[in-house]
This record gives structure tokens, sequence and C-alpha cells, in this order.
């Protein structure tokens, strides 16, 4: 079994690449985490918790769609930026710090931005179709400084949440739509090391 050393968002991980394998002909491919699974899924329920946020998983049929963008997981922390449609219409809450001991509480960001433009342009690349973790050739390299990010969605009937551990340094198929929806949740370019997927 061979053990794969990563370092990804200022945290170094150890890989038994051996679980993680699937097989392909002639070809392994590795998988880092296994696909069916979300990286920091621990630290966004443990944040969400303890922010008191709603958990979307369990949102109401029928409630109104909201995105929730957590990134960082490095050693400046994890920021999150929620977007939600209310009654009167899209708004967007900012909290620069959620994570550790020092969470930061959310405050409403103001409407100055077109939210619900936010929201449309992410739907339009790709957000109800990325998959829980992006699928990888290899894991077989270190990546030094980074960003990591997860994304939650409802919208308004369906949940789903996808995650990438330095998107641009990979550079997938998966990476690079990860990049392009993360580009149009926060209406600015987000790497310019990797294009969207054609």
């Amino acid at each position: 079994m061979k053990i794969v050393s990563y370092v990804g968002a200022g945290v170094g991980i150890l890989a038994v690449a051996g679980l993680a394998v699937a097989q392909e002909p002639n070809r392994p491919s590795l998988r880092f985490p296994p696909p069916s699974e979300t990286p920091f899924l621990d630290v966004i329920r443990d944040a969400s918790a303890r922010l008191h946020l709603s958990d979307l998983r369990t949102a109401s049929r029928g409630a109104g769609p909201e995105l929730r963008l957590w990134d960082g997981f490095g050693v400046g922390g994890v920021q999150l930026l929620i977007l939600r449609e209310t009654p009167s219409g899209w708004r967007a809450f900012y909290s620069a710090h959620v994570d550790g001991d020092s969470i930061e509480r959310i405050t409403a960001l103001p409407d100055t931005a077109e939210w619900a433009g936010r929201w449309r342009s992410a739907v339009k690349a790709g957000l109800l179709r990325l998959p829980p973790y992006s699928a990888r050739d290899s894991a077989a390299f270190l990546v030094m400084d980074g960003f990591s990010a997860v994304i939650e969605w409802f919208d308004g009937s369906r949940y789903g949440v996808s995650g990438a551990d330095n998107p641009d340094s990979y550079c997938s198929r998966d990476d690079r739509q990860f990049i392009a929806v993360l580009t149009a949740i926060r209406n600015h370019q987000w790497s310019t090391r990797c294009t969207a997927p054609s």
C-alpha cells in the first residue's frame, strides 16, 4: 500500500492511497478524498452549529433558495458568504472568521450588489451539477500554499454540497467547473491558472 503525503491549505494530511484508488483499464485513478466525501464537512457543520445557522439539509420544501460559500481552511481560518432569497428579495451576509475560538458574527452586506444575479450566474456556471468532490488523476504532489472551499446550496427543493481542496493546483475538469462557480459567486476571477471546462 502506497502512502501519499498531501499538504493543502496549510494542513498536512497522510492519505493511504490504496484505499482511494479507482481501477480503470491499465490506468489507476486516484481520488482524494474518496469521491463520495466532501472535504471539511466537520468544520462547516461545527461552525454552523456555533453560529446557530439552520441546517440546509433539512430546509423546508418551498423555502427560498440559499447558498453558503465557506472558503479558506488554512492558517487564516474560514470565511463565510451567504446568499439568501427572503420575502423582500435577495440578501447577502458575511463573516470573516467562522472557525476556531474567535468566531466573528455574521453581518448583512449592503444591498448594492445584485445578489440574485450572483445566484443565477452560479447556477448557469454549473452549481447544481457539481460533484461532492472533484475527480482527480493524482494526489501525489505537495501544495504548500493554496485555497480550499465548500459550497452548500438549497434551491427550494433540493440540497447539494461540493468541496475542493486547492482546485487551481489540480485543475481537473471538475476543479475547473468548481472554480467557474466560485468566480460567479464572488463576481471576480478566482483563478487565472485554470480555465472553465469546454
